[in-house]
């Protein structure tokens, strides 16, 4: 089990919506002119989807499927893998090491994330004992 946090989640999204956004401050573009975003950005009541979309179609990419009941749970199609998200944290669980393993280095070539060390998930923390995980 490994958990891991995308940083900066929402500028990853691209966004199929026009939406402008006024120069911020200190940018001299000139007067009237308004700056269309082709990204997320934290703020904007769009960029949860567009991240949303985004880490999906990643995922999907990999052999995952989203779970009927929650889309935020995917299934690897083979492999006994697992992955939960929620917002920019995800969890990965799986029986084998090296598919985690793998899974976190195919993920780190799309995002920019860091791994945790303290496995704690939804206010949930997981503690490993010698053969399995306490959820505290």
């Amino acid at each position: 089990m490994r958990q891991f946090d995308v940083t900066t989640a929402f500028l990853n999204g691209t966004t199929n919506e026009k939406v402008y956004i006024h120069p911020p401050r200190g940018l001299d573009v000139g007067p009237n002119i308004a700056l269309k975003l082709m990204k997320g950005l934290y703020g904007l009541k769009q960029s949860p989807r567009v991240w949303s979309n985004e880490f999906r179609e990643t995922v999907e990419k990999l052999g995952f499927r989203a779970a009927f009941s929650d889309n935020c749970v995917f299934k690897h199609q083979v492999k006994s893998i697992h992955l939960c998200v929620y917002v920019n944290d995800g969890i990965v669980i799986a029986s084998d090491e090296t598919e985690t393993e793998d899974l976190i280095s195919k993920l780190k070539e799309s995002y920019d994330m860091r791994e945790a060390t303290n496995i704690s998930f939804v206010g949930h923390e997981f503690v490993k004992s010698s053969s399995s995980f306490i959820i505290h």
